[in-house]
C-alpha cells in the first residue's frame, strides 16, 4: 500500500547522509516493529535493519513522532476514543438472539525511553471497557491487541528484541467454529526474545515465545494452555523486485484441562515476494506441517496430522487513492470443540481515499471450515462483508462509521447465525 518511488539504487548501496536514512526507514515502517519478511526491499533501496544505523533512525523517528507527555527521556502518545455499535445477535446464535447496544470507551498509550544510544525500551497499551446497554453480564474491561512493553538492543548488523505481548478480547465473531455465546475471548499472552541478522541481500531472524491462554469464561475453560514455540526464517533479497524466503518452527501445547489433547507440531515451508510492476505485487507461501496428538483428551482420539499450508495474496495500487489486496489460502488452526481445524479462506479489502481527508473502505470475505475429529464434527462457510468511512474531522480528531453483515451456514443443527452490526467511532489524539 505504499506510494509508488523511483527506480531504487543497488540493493548493496548504502545512505550517504542521516536525512536518506531517515527517509528510508519512514517508508519501510521499521519504527512500528521488526520485520524478518521479504517485502521490505520492493520499492526502495536495501538497508540493514538491524544495524547501529538501523537503529539511530527508528530512535530519531520515534523522538520526532507526536507525544503527549514527557517525562524526564519518557515520551507518551495518548489517544482516547468512543465506539457505540448496535449489534443484532451479539451471542451469534440461531434462536434465542440477543440484540444490544455496546458503548466502548478507550484509552491507548504508546511509550518511548531510550536507555542508551541505540537502545530503547517500547510500550504500548490500549484499554477498552465494553459495556452492554441491556445485558450487563457481558461487560469486560478488554486490553487491545498490539498491547506489548518491548526492549530493542543493537550490537553491529544484529538485533535482539525481548518482548511481552498481551492482550483480553472478547469476540465471538473471531472464530468461525464458536456459535451461541457472547462471551467468547480471553487473557492472552506472549513473552519471547526474537534476534535478527542482517547481511546485506540475506536477513536471518530465530525467535522464541511462551505463550499463554486463559479464557474469560468458564464455558470454555478446556482451552486454557500454555504453549512453547519456537521459529526461525530466512529471506534472501534475489533482485530488487524479487525475494526468497525460507521458515521452520516447532512446539508443544499443554492444556490444563483433558479435555483437548496436549500436542507437538512442526512445520517447514517458504515464502516469496515479487513486485510485478512499481504498483503491484504478489505474494505467495505453501509449506508442510505436522501435529502429534496425544490419547488422553475426553474429546477423543484426533489423528496425527501430517498436511500443507499455502496461500496467495495480492496488492495492486490504482493511482494516488485507491488501494486493494486480495488474500486466499487453506491452514490448520487449533480447534475449540476440536483438536485441529482445516480452514480455507479468501478475503479482499479496499482503501478509497475519495477526498483529502474521507475513506470508504469495503470488506468481504469467505471462509470454510472443517474440525478434524472422529465424531461429531462441525463443517461450515461463512460469508462476511462490510464498509467503513472514516472522516479526518481535523489534525488530531478522526470519526468513522461502518457497517458490517456475516452469515454462518453449518451442517449442525443450532449452529447457524445471521448477524448485523453498525458502529460510529469518534477517536482523539492529544
Amino acid at each position: 500500500m505504499t506510494t509508488a518511488k523511483p527506480q531504487p539504487a543497488p540493493s548493496s548501496e548504502r545512505p550517504r547522509s542521516v536525512g536518506a536514512l531517515l527517509r528510508t526507514v519512514a517508508v519501510l515502517g521499521v519504527w512500528s516493529g521488526v520485520s524478518a519478511g521479504p517485502a521490505a526491499a520492493q520499492e526502495a533501496p536495501r538497508y540493514s535493519i538491524a544495524g547501529e544505523a538501523a537503529a539511530l533512525a527508528k530512535r530519531a523517528a520515534l523522538e520526532n513522532s507526536p507525544y503527549t507527555v514527557q517525562t524526564g527521556r519518557l515520551k507518551l502518545a495518548i489517544e482516547a476514543g468512543a465506539n457505540f455499535e448496535y449489534n443484532d445477535n451479539i451471542n451469534v446464535a440461531d434462536v434465542a438472539r440477543q440484540q444490544d447496544a455496546i458503548f466502548r470507551p478507550s484509552v491507548s498509550v504508546r511509550g518511548f525511553l531510550p536507555v542508551t544510544t541505540v537502545n530503547s525500551i517500547n510500550l504500548s497499551l490500549g484499554v477498552s471497557p465494553a459495556l452492554y446497554l441491556k445485558n450487563s453480564e457481558y461487560d469486560r474491561v478488554l486490553i487491545t491487541p498490539g498491547s506489548e512493553l518491548a526492549f530493542d538492543f543493537y550490537l553491529g548488523d544484529y538485533l535482539l528484541n525481548l518482548h511481552d505481548q498481551f492482550s483480553y478480547t472478547q469476540d465471538p465473531i473471531a472464530v468461525g467454529s464458536v456459535s451461541g455465546t457472547a462471551v467468547f475471548g480471553g487473557f492472552n499472552n506472549a513473552a519471547g526474545a526474537k534476534v535478527v541478522g542482517d547481511y546485506n541481500n540475506l536477513v536471518l531472524s530465530l525467535g522464541y515465545d511462551h505463550v499463554t491462554f486463559i479464557s474469560s469464561s468458564r464455558q470454555f475453560e478446556q482451552l486454557n494452555n500454555s504453549s512453547e514455540n519456537f521459529n526461525a526464517h530466512g529471506t534472501y533479497q534475489i533482485t530488487r523486485t524479487f525475494s526468497l524466503g525460507l521458515s521452520a518452527g516447532g512446539g508443544f501445547n499443554n492444556y490444563e484441562q483433558a479435555f483437548l489433547n496436549d500436542h507437538r507440531y512442526f512445520r517447514v515451508g517458504a515464502d516469496t515476494v515479487v513486485a510485478v510492476t512499481p504498483r503491484f505485487k504478489l505474494t505467495a507461501e505453501a509449506g508442510m506441517i505436522a501435529y502429534d496428538f496425544d490419547r488422553t483428551g475426553t474429546v477423543g482420539p484426533t489423528p496425527d496430522q501430517e498436511s500443507y499450508y499455502a496461500g496467495l495474496g495480492t496488492v495492486h495500487k490504482l493511482g494516488q487513492n485507491f488501494v486493494h489486496s486480495l488474500k486466499g489460502g487453506r491452514e490448520l488452526q487449533l480447534g475449540i470443540a476440536s483438536d485441529a481445524l482445516e480452514l480455507w479462506t479468501v478475503r479482499y479489502q479496499a482503501d478509497w481515499k475519495i477526498s483529502q481527508h474521507m475513506t470508504v473502505s469495503p470488506r468481504l470475505f469467505f471462509e470454510r471450515g472443517r474440525e478434524l475429529k472422529t465424531t461429531g464434527a462441525e463443517k461450515y462457510d461463512r460469508l462476511g462483508a462490510g464498509l467503513a468511512l472514516s472522516q479526518q474531522l481535523s489534525e488530531k480528531l478522526r470519526a468513522a462509521i461502518g457497517y458490517n453483515f456475516i452469515v454462518k451456514d453449518s451442517d449442525l443443527a443450532l449452529r447457524n447465525y445471521r448477524q448485523n452490526s453498525v458502529t460510529l467511532e469518534v477517536t482523539y489524539r492529544f
